[in-house]
């Protein structure tokens, strides 16, 4: 059966009292909630965040409604919970088909003029009709693929599937509302230019699944930088003739071999993968979404959540890294990764390379790389990484003053916010009174580093660790052998991770310490 699918019914237009009232009217069918599921903690999921708040449903209908559209409720009148009510406070005339048979909505649904709902039956039928649609599908996105096509497909010009579940200001619907009109406006989603850039090495145990993955999604170029493979890799890369071949020496260093990758592409935005890693189909067919939304908003870096699987995990492997497992044994999720980006951003950094250039980052969430390898290529990394992360701690510890007590004091990020002003004030304060400590910080390279040139005036650049990884902090608290370890941080700290670096000091402060600098100067000197 060819798209778009036809949906037939038994069900007529005088079976339903008022359908005459819309037939000639620009319509959008409406769903918000649904009361009940069959999923597996569909309760746990309505108390975090599966649904919209009514207030953002409202502000989305009332800025359609600005936009010329009407609004029709379906569904059971249950899952309106007071949606209505709240529409008719702010004077928002509507339809409402609720309880209906399955044919009867159906029957409205093919007479309207697109449909946005929650992640329910209808927005397959809507979607397949060819209709705008819009789904709200903001929790157990794993069972997306059971819905929509894992390929290009026609379907993807009329379908949008939302998943922020972070953005829950009313106002937050207004992007929504901006997608639902140019669907209609367009008949399709944006076209946008973009690369594709790759390194390998050695990667024939994972470069078939990636090849695979990404060729249906060549929109200009793709580009391969192979550093000298010899198990195969490089003649894999020659057979598929879609693929701008590379090659340059591995030199050991992923800012340089990456960089090349993309310096020898065409296009102002790419998107980079790794050897071992697939996108979702879902972000790969939405990915011209991505870059226009990431344009609208003037953005030049797009994060993309990375689910981490490794294939024979052993409790031995997550103790040993620091990592911190999810319910379904993902690793460190989500894995914010800097992938899709503007011709201004490179990479630094040898082993975690991290994104500089950025002006405006942001961030997607619910659609994801998988990042899925055995236990002996993990092995295999991680002997990398060890032996990377002891010169990196050699290093930092050559460049401090280790004939003091060293103090580090460990952020979450160097945002500009009152939280890192405030820190910012207390080491002055302490800088200016050492007594006897050498005050570092020791921050992630792929945090928010808004404020990194205010620190570094106050304490130096020598003074400034910046760790891609808690195992590679790790090294260098073992190297440094930190007097206090001092987490300036509120967040709560995974306790095998709490744990490991609580060994690497003689002392440790867990928690941020409230009042004036004075006070935390008297703390240190006290525990000394």
């Amino acid at each position: 059966m060819a798209f778009p699918y036809t949906y037939n019914t038994s069900s007529t237009p005088e079976m339903l009292e008022g359908f005459p009232d819309f037939v000639n009217t620009k319509t959008v069918v409406i769903k918000p909630f649904t009361t009940e599921g069959n999923a597996e903690g569909f309760e746990h999921d309505v108390e975090n965040n599966r649904f919209w708040s009514t207030e953002k449903w409202v502000c989305l209908i009332e800025r359609l409604k600005n936009d010329g559209f009407f609004p029709i409720f379906i569904g059971l009148k249950k899952d309106l919970q007071d949606l209505p009510e709240q529409c008719q406070k702010k004077n928002i005339d509507f339809l409402d088909f609720t309880d209906r048979s399955i044919e009867e909505t159906i029957l409205v649904i093919n007479n309207s003029n697109g449909c946005i709902t929650t992640n329910s039956w209808e927005w397959n039928i809507a979607a397949r009709c060819g209709l705008p649609t819009i789904c709200v599908y903001l929790k157990n996105h794993f069972f997306l693929p059971v819905h929509v096509p894992q390929e290009p497909s026609p379907i993807w010009d009329n379908l949008y599937v939302e998943t922020d579940t972070f953005s829950q200001e009313p106002e937050s619907a207004y992007p929504i509302a901006d997608v639902f009109n140019f669907i209609t406006s367009h008949k399709k989603k944006p076209d946008v230019d973009y690369s594709i850039a790759m390194i390998t090495y050695n990667d024939m145990d994972c470069i078939e699944d990636t090849l695979e993955n990404v060729a249906p999604y060549i929109k200009k170029d793709f580009v391969v930088v192979d550093g000298g493979s010899t198990d195969g890799t490089l003649e894999v890369l020659k057979s598929h003739k879609d693929i701008t071949l590379l090659e340059n020496k591995w030199e050991d260093n992923f800012e340089t071999q990456k960089n090349f990758a993309l310096d020898a592409t065409t296009q102002e935005w790419r998107l980079l993968i790794d050897a071992d890693e697939q996108y979702e189909h879902l972000f790969w067919n939405q990915l011209s979404w991505h870059i226009a939304q990431a344009v609208a908003d003037e953005s030049d870096c797009v994060s993309v959540p990375r689910i981490n699987i490794v294939d024979g995990l052993t409790q031995d492997m997550v103790e040993r890294n620091g990592w911190k497992l999810s319910h379904f044994n993902w690793i460190n999720y989500p894995d914010y990764q800097q992938r899709l980006y503007k011709r201004n951003c490179r990479y630094v950094g040898q082993t975690h390379e991290r994104i500089v250039g950025a002006e405006k980052p942001t961030a997607i969430m619910g659609q994801h790389i998988i990042h899925r390898k055995s236990a002996s290529r993990q092995e295999r990394g991680l002997k990398r990484e060890h032996d990377q992360y002891v010169l990196a701690a050699k290093d930092a510890k050559q460049k401090l003053d280790t004939s003091s007590n060293i103090v580090i004091h460990c952020v979450e990020s160097l945002a500009d916010d009152d939280r890192v002003k405030k820190l910012e004030d207390n080491i002055q304060f302490l800088v200016d009174n050492k007594n006897g400590f050498c005050h570092v910080l020791a921050t992630p390279s792929h945090s928010d580093l808004t404020k990194e040139d205010e620190f570094i005036n106050l304490l130096g650049d020598d003074n400034i660790i910046r760790f891609a990884s808690i195992p590679e902090l790790l090294y260098i608290l073992e190297e440094v052998k930190p007097y206090i370890i001092h987490m300036q941080t509120d967040i709560e700290i995974e306790s095998n991770i709490g744990n490991a670096i609580k060994k690497k000091s003689k002392h440790f402060i867990e928690k941020y310490l409230d009042g004036a600098p004075e006070d935390s100067l008297k703390f240190y000197k006290a525990i000394g």
